[in-house]
């Protein structure tokens, strides 16, 4: 069994310190305790920003990311390209999507042994409705089709919300989906959850997870356990006004969901919480602020499956 390594995948302003034409880094554990020397994927300068990245079934790498290299007719590609397990490239940098939103996380899931490529991201029509979808391919990455709308929220905002999807399969091939929206008024806001039980061509509608408890965007994520357990976590205002993180679960039927938790106790803001399954045991890490101040948390609890 080859040795576990950790990989990692960053975003850095361009050479005139602008955020927005930033360049895509990688680097990796370099086996010393330490990581090796970081390298640029974004083959043209200054275009590459939101970077996700996913180890393949096979072992090799798949980074994405929101790319501005092309600004017109439809500006906000999305990119794709393959590196091996010691971090070589595989593939050139490739488009497989376009008119995204500008500032929103990316989703990655696999089916097949990675042949079938499940993406979630959110996109923009020419009214500002900013809505995600689904985009799928059937062979290992290459290829895409067409996008699926996974529910018409009606959310028209004219910047970035800075809120995108994430996305799970369970081992029945049921493909999970969570994301923040403010749909058409404010009192539609919160986290909502999602299904597709026939491989992503249709979606159930949208359930609500949490009412967003103020006009704040949430940032949420999601992984799904080997019992087939969806394990959700995002922020939202607690009773005092800061931002802290919540969890719940969704058991395998899709009927039984548990109460919510509250998981942060932070002086100041609780934000970007990630989460992660190592056999029975789930972690959840975030980030608090306080003032000038700030720090990673992670907490972790034992599961019984």
């Amino acid at each position: 069994m080859p040795t576990k390594k950790a990989f990692v995948v960053w975003s850095i302003p361009g050479e005139k310190g602008d955020i927005t034409r930033a360049n895509i880094r990688f680097a990796m554990e370099d086996g010393k305790g330490g990581f090796t020397p970081a390298q640029t994927l974004n083959e043209v300068k200054d275009a590459g920003r939101f970077p996700i990245i996913e180890t393949m079934p096979d072992g090799n790498l798949l980074v994405a990311w929101i790319d501005r290299r092309i600004d017109n007719p439809k500006p906000r590609q999305l990119y794709l390209m393959k590196l091996d397990s010691q971090g070589h490239p595989l593939t050139k940098n490739y488009q497989v999507g376009e008119g995204l939103c500008e500032c929103c996380k990316l989703g990655i899931t696999f089916a097949d042994g990675g042949k079938t490529v499940y993406m979630v991201d959110r996109e923009v029509d020419d009214n500002k409705i900013r809505n995600h979808v689904l985009r799928k391919s059937g062979d290992g990455g290459k290829t895409f089709a067409a996008p699926v709308e996974i529910s018409n929220d009606g959310w028209q905002v004219p910047n970035c919300p800075h809120s995108g999807p994430s996305i799970g399969r369970d081992s029945r091939g049921q493909l999970h989906v969570s994301w923040f929206t403010q749909g058409r008024s404010e009192s539609e806001a919160g986290i909502y959850y999602s299904v597709s039980k026939d491989g992503g061509k249709t979606f159930a509608p949208r359930r609500l997870v949490q009412p967003n408890t103020a006009p704040e965007v949430l940032y949420n994520n999601l992984t799904v356990g080997d019992n087939d357990t969806v394990y959700l976590v995002w922020s939202n205002l607690d009773g005092n006004n800061r931002a802290q993180i919540f969890l719940r679960t969704i058991a395998a039927d899709g009927v039984t969901w548990s109460p919510i938790q509250q998981i942060s106790n932070a002086k100041g803001d609780a934000s970007r919480a990630a989460l992660a399954l190592h056999k029975n045991q789930l972690l959840v890490a975030w980030t608090e602020t306080d003032g000038e101040n700030s720090r990673a948390v992670v907490r972790s609890a034992m599961l019984n499956q």
